[in-house]
């Protein structure tokens, strides 16, 4: 019963993302924008803290041009089965501006079903700084729900929703809204492949408009030697 309401959840958000696209795509100012998220990640596990590497490039204008990419660093320290300390730190290049944003969160866990670990919620808080070329200083704090289901050893569902509040000289609110839902494929202990897609809707302002598209990510562990599970999660 849990999967089939995973799965209604999945199907409900992609019809989410695709009725904000028709309807978005009929507006003149055309407020909807296909993107697109290619990520690599490296990661590797001794007993309680765990450290990754990722490198992702994201394509805006219906996934015409380049949009950022960014390398990003993270050292997780696992205290307990239920929590992860997170800090990390983001170096972001536009095409306009180069960006470094340095962060801090955390992560509460929570497991249940008949198997260990089956099904996984993570919240994450996050406080973040976005440090522009230029001296523009903003800073922001995001909250992101991730659902995790594993179904065998080489399969697993992922879905998720949150948003980002920002702070900054010229605009202070919520800047955007977010939710995603994928499907992961083990290979092997050492390399996993998943896809997703996600929608979002973004405060511009004077207006919101609206993004979607597919999450494609390869994620290399190296060891995955851990004292406790750790989260799973992506960033989006």
């Amino acid at each position: 019963m849990k999967l089939i309401k995973i799965k209604v959840l999945c199907i409900g958000m992609l019809f989410f993302g695709a009725s904000v696209s028709g309807l978005a795509q009929t507006d003149t100012n055309d407020l909807w924008d296909s993107q697109m998220y290619l990520s690599n990640r490296f990661a590797w596990t001794k007993k309680n803290w765990r450290y990754s590497g990722e490198f992702q490039v994201r394509l805006n204008n219906n996934t015409k041009s380049l949009d950022q990419y960014f390398i990003e660093g993270v050292a997780t320290f696992m205290p307990s089965k239920h929590w992860e300390i997170v800090p990390d730190l983001r170096f972001t290049v536009h095409p306009d501006k180069y960006e470094i944003r340095p962060g801090i969160g955390t992560i509460f866990k929570q497991y249940w079903g008949k198997e260990a670990h089956k099904n996984q919620l993570a919240h994450q808080f996050k406080y973040q700084m976005d440090l522009e070329d230029g001296g523009i200083f903003k800073h922001g704090f995001r909250y992101i729900l991730f659902h995790n289901v594993v179904l065998n050893d080489k399969f697993l569902i992922s879905s998720a929703a949150g948003g980002f509040y920002r702070w900054s000289d010229k605009f202070t609110g919520v800047q955007f809204g977010r939710a995603m839902s994928g499907l992961a494929f083990s290979f092997d202990k050492k390399h996993i492949v998943s896809i997703s897609y996600f929608v979002g809707a973004e405060n511009q302002g004077e207006y919101w408009s609206y993004i979607g598209g597919p999450i494609i990510q390869l994620v290399i562990r190296f060891d995955d030697n851990f004292k406790y599970v750790p989260a799973k999660y992506i960033s989006f």
